[in-house]
C-alpha cells in the first residue's frame, strides 16, 4: 500500500526491570507508554537491533484507516546481552491530508 510502510522503532519489548541488564529507557513488558517515554526509548543507543524481519503482515483498509497486522522476529543486542524476539503487533494508521500517520501500536512477544 503505497505512503504506509512499517516503522523501525526501538520499542521492541525488552526484559522487565528484575533482568540482569535493565537499561533506563527500557521497555517493560505489559506496560502502556506516552509519547515522551516512547520517543525516549527511540533515543537508547544501548538497544541495537540488528536483524528485523517481519512475515504474515496483512493489512486491512477502511477509507482513511488502515489496521496492519504482522509477526516480527527482532536479533540483536541491548546492553551488550544479546536478545531474540519474536512477537505479533498491530498498527492502527490514519489518513491525513494526503499523509499516513500510525496512531497507535500494540506488540505482543509469542514464547
Amino acid at each position: 500500500m503505497p505512503g504506509i510502510k512499517r516503522k523501525f522503532t526501538t520499542t521492541q519489548p525488552r526484559p522487565p526491570p528484575s533482568s540482569p541488564t535493565p537499561s533506563s529507557a527500557s521497555i517493560i513488558i505489559g506496560a502502556i507508554q506516552n509519547k515522551s517515554q516512547y520517543l525516549a526509548g527511540l533515543k537508547d543507543l544501548s538497544f541495537k537491533p540488528e536483524e528485523i524481519a517481519n512475515s504474515e503482515t496483512s493489512v486491512y483498509l477502511y477509507g482513511d484507516v488502515a489496521i496492519v497486522t504482522s509477526v516480527y522476529r527482532t536479533k540483536g543486542t541491548d546492553g551488550g546481552k544479546l536478545f531474540i524476539h519474536h512477537g505479533r503487533f498491530t498498527d492502527t494508521w490514519i489518513r491525513r491530508n494526503g499523509e499516513w500517520k500510525c496512531v497507535a501500536d500494540q506488540e505482543t512477544l509469542i514464547h
